[in-house]
């Protein structure tokens, strides 16, 4: 059973997870959501882009589970977000379902999405966390949006993607590596338990043929039940077992060789991303230094252009008359005095 205070809380856990979902979608515009109730006919939940709020019916609430109200809240808040404005309704309800089923389906046992819904869930998967997938194409916009944003310090130069895309091919390279190293291990352990199994069935036929040919010897003999019978018998017994602790020691000697090459691997896995995103965070601090440094060229620059601007303006007003104040007042009739007249040496320093 389900409260309003849940669903509240949901609510505004929820509502950044969607608008990240979404990518170019934001709660910020709508001030706020929240929750109300409101006893409705033919469904149980609606949105309200305007107000922000998300309506629910207070009877289905009362016996809804939490991952049915999770998965409401995903569904509305598609809507709230304006995703898929201007499509047709069924398209605008897949659009919802597949964001609920993407974001909630490990809450939710007793719901599916339709076949439509599921494509495009299983499409904005494809397209990555931040791409405004609408089911028709891949267009990670948030990377857009972000790229666009004007940032503290400057831009950075042309050459970051660079730097970035190279660090992200080593450490692609490095999960290929570790992926074969895996697979090796993985072939090598197989063959020594399959050689294992093919020691044992060969050492149980020996063991048949050297009973065989003791029992064979005792016959001609004459002498089959006597010590020297169960002797040859007890031979044929010894050497399987001699033959399979062999075989056994071999096994256990591949399997730890194929563990230590996987160890190996792992470690030389971990150990390159470590230089890789050292490497990176070297270039990121080298860059921010050429940018810090820029930034203070600009600002010294910026500071130099407006005090020399200051001083061509103090030039620009030598030598005007002016009427206010004393000494440069004048009466009715008579000619404004200059500063020649005046005798002021301070006045051109004004």
């Amino acid at each position: 059973m389900a409260t309003t205070r849940v669903a509240e809380r949901l609510l505004r856990k929820l509502a950044p997870q969607v608008a990240d979902y979404w990518g170019n979608k934001t709660s910020a515009e709508f001030g706020g959501t929240s929750v109300v109730l409101d006893r409705q006919q033919g469904s149980y939940a609606y949105s309200n882009k305007g107000s922000g709020q998300v309506a629910i019916d207070p009877t289905w609430l009362a016996g809804a589970t939490r991952g049915d109200v999770r998965g409401m809240l995903v569904h509305e808040l598609t809507h709230m977000y304006g995703v898929g404005d201007g499509k047709s309704s069924k398209r605008v309800e897949n659009l919802a379902d597949s964001a609920r089923a993407n974001l909630n389906s490990r809450y939710e046992t007793g719901w599916t999405p339709n076949a439509q819904a599921a494509r495009i869930a299983e499409r904005r998967n494809m397209a990555g966390p931040g791409s405004n997938e609408m089911g028709t194409r891949q267009r990670n916009t948030l990377t857009n949006l972000r790229s666009k944003r004007p940032m503290s310090g400057g831009q950075p130069v042309p050459t970051d993607p660079g730097t970035y895309g190279g660090a992200a091919a080593q450490i692609m390279g490095l999960q290929q590596q570790l992926a074969a190293a895996q697979a090796l291990a993985k072939t090598q352990v197989g063959n020594a338990r399959a050689d294992m199994r093919n020691v044992r069935i060969a050492a149980g036929q020996q063991r048949i043929a050297d009973t065989a040919g003791a029992e064979e010897a005792a016959t001609a003999a004459g002498i089959v039940g006597s010590s020297s019978d169960l002797q040859g018998r007890a031979a044929a017994i010894t050497t399987q077992q001699q033959t399979i602790q062999e075989g056994l020691a071999q096994r256990q000697q591949a399997i730890a060789a194929a563990r230590l090459g996987q160890v190996t691997a792992i470690g030389n896995y971990y150990t390159g991303v470590g230089q890789v995103q050292a490497e990176v965070a070297n270039q990121e601090y080298m860059h921010n230094i050429q940018r810090y440094q820029n930034d203070l060229l600009a600002t010294q620059t910026s500071n130099f252009n407006d005090l020399r601007a200051a001083i061509l303006r103090r030039l620009a007003n030598r030598g005007r008359a002016r009427d206010q104040a004393t000494p440069y007042t004048r009466a009715p009739g008579q000619r404004l005095q200059t500063p020649r007249d005046v005798q002021d040496p301070y006045w051109y320093m004004s």
